[in-house]
């Protein structure tokens, strides 16, 4: 009499989805450290500076005419939307490497769902 293998997810088939979580979480961290790290500088030690800058322009500082109307113009009309895009672009890179570890996990659920209801069905069949 030929004997029925089930398909059984074991507690190492669980602690590999276990490991699997917890791998993909500790590279998300690592990114969002090196992406957020390269980011927030953008805003604190870049951006705001040159806001500063055209601050100091455009509220009667010693740098006067047409040459620091055109500065400050190309500061506010190039440079700062260069930059917030830059730093628009790194978050949704962030965002987009989450969605994706999220889309991977719930496959992976999803196929350990898969795998529970064969068992369940071959176990059904077996009882037969």
């Amino acid at each position: 009499m030929p004997t029925t293998r089930l398909l059984v997810v074991s507690d190492k088939e669980e602690e590999k989805m276990n490991i699997f979580n917890f791998i993909g979480e500790q590279i998300l961290e690592a990114i969002n450290k090196i992406t957020g790290g390269a980011l927030n500088p953008i805003e604190q030690m870049v951006m705001a500076p040159i806001k500063a800058i055209i601050g100091q322009v455009t509220q009667g500082g010693v740098w006067k005419g047409n040459g620091a109307n055109r500065f400050v113009e190309d500061l506010n009309g190039k440079v700062l939307p260069g930059l917030s895009n830059l730093h628009q672009s790194g978050q949704q890179y962030t965002g987009g490497i989450q969605k994706s570890f999220d889309h991977m996990v719930q496959a992976a659920q999803q196929a350990t769902n898969m795998v529970g209801a064969m068992e369940d069905a071959f176990s059904n069949i077996c009882n037969f």
